[in-house]
């Protein structure tokens, strides 16, 4: 979390931890479609303020949202019925959870407190298919 490379290991299941040499340091996650499980992890982004991961994998059908602690223990599930896939994951300065949809362009807001949608915007006048999200203080870059 203090210089740490965080990698989704997508088809092992788990989320990896390097320090910033690249010296591994620990990974969690266990295969399966229950809460607290991963399945095919895709994104992942640090709530730096409380040390917390955000994790979307395809958990159903569609792309799940869940938050683990430092030590890789689930501590909840965010409700994202909304968003068919999400192609991109990070977080603003305010610790909010920002996620872009790939299949319908939208960028979505997300109180990682709560789990409410606090806002969303339609992009697909500007895009086709959003793959990833990176902000910079109130400016999104959307790839």
């Amino acid at each position: 979390l203090d210089e740490e490379i965080i990698v989704a290991d997508t088809n092992n299941h788990r989320i990896q931890v390097f320090s910033k040499a690249g010296d591994y340091k620990h990974s969690f996650g266990s295969p399966g479609r229950e809460e607290g499980q991963l399945w095919y992890p895709r994104k992942v982004a640090v709530i730096r303020q409380k040390g917390h991961f955000v994790v979307c994998d395809r958990g159903n059908e569609r792309s799940r949202m869940q938050i683990f602690n430092k030590n890789g223990q689930f501590v909840k599930k965010i409700s994202i019925r909304y968003i068919d896939i999400v192609a991109g994951l990070a977080i603003t300065a305010q610790n909010e959870i920002v996620a872009v949809d790939s299949v319908s362009p939208t960028v979505f807001r997300i109180s990682a407190e709560t789990g409410e949608l606090l806002k969303w915007f339609d992009c697909s006048e500007q895009m086709r298919e959003p793959s990833d999200i990176a902000i910079n203080g109130n400016e999104y870059y959307v790839c």
